[in-house]
């Protein structure tokens, strides 16, 4: 997935070093910016990712209230916003063809794909557990939350400007 640019700290916005569970929840749509290393990578970059299933990061991680490690699920910008601006760009949900390695049983990523609610036997979404408070934690900027819906923006895609909390 290519990394976003470097978003701005804004005052009131939620930082590395003021995250709290109560600050993550609080957020209409969980939008946020972290500075993250996927596994297999060498360099942290910026993505955006929605803590939007809260019974996953349950399941996943009933102690997630107290070691911070909530269940992320990537978005990616639409490739024809790749030079855009990220306020200015479409965002849509990571999803990609897979397989399962026979010998391991672990998810091998295939290509990217750009559609919404795909066939869940050919396709995943990017998501894993990322600690976004508490020692060691990602840096993290937000919360975000899409741009309202309206005459001119027919769907949850966009990052609003000022509609963040």
């Amino acid at each position: 997935m290519p990394p976003v640019e470097q978003p701005l700290d804004s005052p009131g916005l939620v930082t590395a070093s003021t995250a709290t569970d109560d600050t993550i929840q609080v957020s209409k749509d969980h939008l946020f910016f972290i500075k993250f290393t996927p596994d297999r990578t060498m360099c942290a970059r910026w993505y955006l990712v929605q803590i939007e299933d809260m019974q996953a990061t349950v399941e996943k991680n009933p102690a997630f209230r107290t070691d911070g490690k909530y269940w992320c699920v990537f978005l990616a910008k639409q490739p024809a916003d790749t030079l855009k601006s990220n306020e200015f760009s479409q965002w849509w949900p990571e999803w990609y063809r897979y397989s399962t390695c026979p010998t391991t049983n672990t998810i091998v990523y295939g290509d990217r794909i750009l559609i919404s609610n795909p066939d869940s036997r050919k396709f995943i979404q990017w998501a894993t557990d990322i600690q976004l408070t508490g020692d060691g934690h990602s840096s993290i900027i937000g919360p975000f939350n899409f741009e309202d819906i309206s005459a001119a923006n027919h769907v949850h895609q966009k990052v609003s400007r000022h509609g963040r909390f």
